[in-house]
């Protein structure tokens, strides 16, 4: 369970004793114990209670409101998961349709110590194709900033996902040979790093 997580379950606990820790200190400080530093308990109380109540999360809310950068497009938000236009360079009356798909994942992607998330979105351009990318956001002090994606490939779904050691891995199902683009069978776990805003695949192999 990650970190920040265990500190926000916890954070009741820690709540009872610190007003424990504060009675006592007050005791101690009426006894004149001047061995005990009340003032340094204190102010480490005080700052371990701050630093659980700032474990601010990148809920999936904050995720589906933050304004995305898509290439070609620029910078969009999405009004009930969706964004519709005319592509751009495509011939009169052809949609870009760009949908957001409720699927999330947390962890550290950029290497600070805070628990960024990485979605999805579904892209269409008038044709057959369903395009599906990976979009990346970075906890900025509690805000959602985008700071990139990669295409995943047409029509694949996702199995399953996570965020460890700054590598997210996916296991997906694609086309493989053979399949029709609207019939995938091919398991497949992809892993990404996350660098320098661009998601780098550092492996890709069958699951069997």
């Amino acid at each position: 369970m990650n970190l920040l997580r265990i500190l926000d379950v916890f954070a009741p606990v820690l709540m009872m004793f610190a007003k424990f820790f504060l009675v006592l200190t007050r005791r101690l400080h009426t006894n004149h114990m001047a061995d005990v530093p009340v003032v340094v308990v204190r102010l480490s109380l005080l700052i371990l209670l701050v630093g659980c109540g700032s474990t601010a999360h990148l809920t999936p809310e904050a995720l589906r409101n933050a304004p995305y950068k898509i290439p070609g497009v620029g910078t969009i938000r999405f009004d009930a998961g969706s964004y519709d236009l005319a592509a751009p360079g495509a011939a009169s009356g052809t949609p870009l349709h760009i949908g957001q798909i409720d699927l999330f994942a947390y962890g550290d992607l950029d290497g600070d110590g805070t628990e960024d998330a990485v979605t999805f979105l579904s892209r269409s351009d008038g044709g057959p194709q369903i395009y599906i990318s990976m979009e990346a956001f970075l906890n900025r002090g509690g805000a959602a900033v985008h700071a990139g994606g990669t295409r995943l490939g047409d029509r694949i779904a996702i199995d399953s996902l996570s965020i460890e050691a700054r590598t997210v891995t996916l296991s997906l199902i694609t086309a493989g040979p053979g399949d029709s683009l609207c019939c995938p069978t091919l398991h497949v776990r992809r892993e990404y790093a996350f660098e320098n805003g661009s998601f780098i695949e550092l492996t890709v192999r069958e699951n069997k």
